[in-house]
């Protein structure tokens, strides 16, 4: 549920008029100017799903390992991740993983079996 504060329409379309002629003055007229755009849209949903990468140990049900996210543009970004449905065996190599967000927890969505 999100949190916020209930107005009315009248209220709510005043507003919006009042940010629309406040949002047209900028470059011109005697008053301030509006640095951001203002907007009633909602903000975009962060990813919550993430490919990454775990290691070679074993990763057993309700435990939390390390894992390195894949494609977030910086290198070495890791996330602690908490494995809730099955255990993982040890592997001769590092894995693919499918992680998601719930929050602010990660949790293990799918591995690469060896």
């Amino acid at each position: 549920m999100t949190e916020g504060f209930l107005i009315g329409e009248g209220v709510r379309n005043k507003l919006k008029e009042t940010f629309r002629v406040v949002d047209a003055m900028q470059g011109g007229g005697n008053g301030p100017t509006s640095i951001l755009r203002t907007t009633f849209d909602e903000p975009p949903e962060p990813t919550r799903f993430r490919i990454g990468t775990f290691g070679t140990a074993a990763w057993g049900v309700e435990t939390n390992n390390t894992v390195t996210l894949t494609n977030v543009g910086v290198t070495g970004y890791t996330v602690l991740v908490t494995n809730l449905f099955g255990s993982l065996a040890t592997a001769a190599s590092s894995r693919n993983v499918a992680v998601a967000k719930d929050g602010t927890a990660w949790y293990l969505i799918q591995a690469r079996c060896p």
